[in-house]
């Protein structure tokens, strides 16, 4: 008896038969439009999956303590007297599994949320808590579940730090913990690494970085991609001699400072530079807005780890320009010939990036013969022939690696028929259409400095219009 073979009925045409790729393509579409993301969650399984992970619970923002607290109601364990939630049986929901990016404004302090207020300037009445809105630690112990069930987090930012908000873990007590007893058998989970960690100070002020401000994250993450610091007083003292000793071990691998003041405080009381343990395995240092003269020693105190190599200098920051708006090639091409050199201190330093790099308009037409260039290590040539930008190209020759990203602002440059960069010198070009050989002639001095340099000249984009 033979079997009847039956024909393969196709799958139904439908839109949940699609694929994945192209679901996220029609629903990209609606991503300004939450309500309909939600009514679409609602439909399938799959759909759910889909908008939750890409798009409900990818990049996470939380701007109230209100807010925070009902997402810890729906997705983070209560702190009830639960036997189960007293073994830390109970599990917090999968959904923060998806969080990528993690987003807190306006932190509160213990005050914020538990305090006294005065009636008529003489009564202290205690203000009733609301239980809809956790306490102060009860905000500290969810933020701590939440950075240890998150697993795929990779960036967290915390903006509109107040002088008083800290995140220490010594504000944990005893009772929130199930007891010793019960808990001796539970391992301590092997602590994580994180991409970005981001801390924003509120606007106007810039406050001292203590180990305060980021002593819950070393109780999680023992690696650090990458940490940026903004409006932060940077205190070598406080983070050296003050700086309590970590008990745990930490590794930051970049720091990018944007705004930030460098105090100097072991120069002014004559004492001698130290390492900071914290910073001592950062190999990339970022300097953003750089404000004063004295802010750019912050590179001096991370240095001292003999593991910086790669140094990145916004070249837009006001320090490097005088009150007429114009670069001060006489106190910074020194600055640049040292940090360029490659000895002492900066033996380690290999990679040099210069972003925002507008000073292409100092380029000066002399129709001085091709051979002819400026040189390092001539006697007999007067200091002050030095301060243009012809030298500073020089100076930064002497690096291994070197990146200039030019600002947003592309202007055209002037062409000179005599210099090689067109026919004709009836019209400007614009500078992201300069072929390799005019590219060639205008960096001609950094060219030549060093043959070994390898550079690239990239738009604000970071797409590359010259390399070598």
């Amino acid at each position: 008896m033979h079997k009847v073979e039956r024909p393969v009925q196709p799958k139904s045409l439908c839109l949940h038969n699609l694929p994945v790729e192209i679901l996220l393509a029609i629903f990209d579409l609606y991503t300004s439009d939450i309500k309909t993301l939600l009514r679409l969650a609602l439909t399938c399984h799959k759909f759910n999956i889909i908008i939750d992970k890409h798009y409900l619970y990818k990049d996470v923002v939380i701007s109230s303590v209100t807010s925070f607290s009902k997402f810890a109601v729906c997705h983070l364990p209560l702190f009830t007297s639960s036997f189960t939630k007293k073994l830390k049986l109970n599990e917090p929901s999968t959904k923060i599994n998806y969080i990528q990016t993690f987003h807190l404004i306006n932190p509160p302090t213990k005050d914020s949320i538990n305090h006294n207020f005065k009636v008529a300037g003489s009564y202290n009445v205690e203000n009733v808590h609301n239980r809809d809105v956790l306490n102060y630690q009860e905000y500290i112990e969810c933020f701590l579940t939440l950075l240890h069930e998150s697993y795929g987090i990779k960036t967290i930012t915390i903006s509109e730090i107040s002088p008083s908000s800290s995140f220490s873990t010594e504000l944990i007590t005893s009772s929130s913990t199930a007891s010793s007893s019960l808990q001796f058998w539970k391992k301590e989970k092997p602590r994580k690494s994180l991409d970005k960690l981001v801390l924003k100070t509120q606007s106007g002020w810039s406050i001292p970085f203590k180990l305060s401000h980021i002593s819950l994250f070393i109780s999680h993450f023992a690696n650090f991609n990458h940490l940026v610091l903004h409006n932060f007083i940077i205190d070598d003292y406080k983070l050296t001699v003050s700086f309590p000793t970590l008990t745990k071990t930490i590794s930051i691998k970049k720091l990018s400072l944007n705004s930030c003041i460098f105090a100097n405080t072991l120069r002014k009381l004559n004492c001698d530079k130290k390492m900071c343990q914290l910073f001592s395995d950062v190999s990339s240092l970022e300097l953003n807005n750089i404000l004063s003269v004295n802010d750019l020693s912050v590179i001096d105190f991370i240095k001292q780890n003999h593991k910086l190599s790669q140094l990145i200098i916004d070249f837009s920051s006001p320090v490097f320009y005088n009150n007429e708006k114009k670069f001060n090639f006489a106190r910074y091409n020194s600055f640049f010939k040292l940090v360029s050199s490659g000895t002492g201190g900066y033996s380690t330093l290999k990679d040099m990036v210069l972003t925002k790099f507008d000073l292409f308009q100092y380029f000066d037409h002399q129709h001085e013969p091709a051979s002819k260039s400026p040189t390092n290590n001539d006697p007999n040539i007067d200091p002050s022939e030095t301060e243009t930008f012809e030298y500073l190209l020089t100076y930064l020759g002497q690096i291994k690696n070197l990146t200039i990203v030019l600002t947003k602002r592309i202007k055209r440059f002037q062409t000179c028929k005599n210099c090689g960069f067109t026919e004709s010198s009836d019209n400007d070009k614009d500078m992201s259409l300069l072929t390799v050989l005019e590219w060639s002639i205008i960096l001609r001095p950094l060219l030549s400095a060093n043959e070994n340099c390898k550079v690239r000249i990239k738009d604000h984009n970071h797409t590359t219009l010259f390399t070598r």
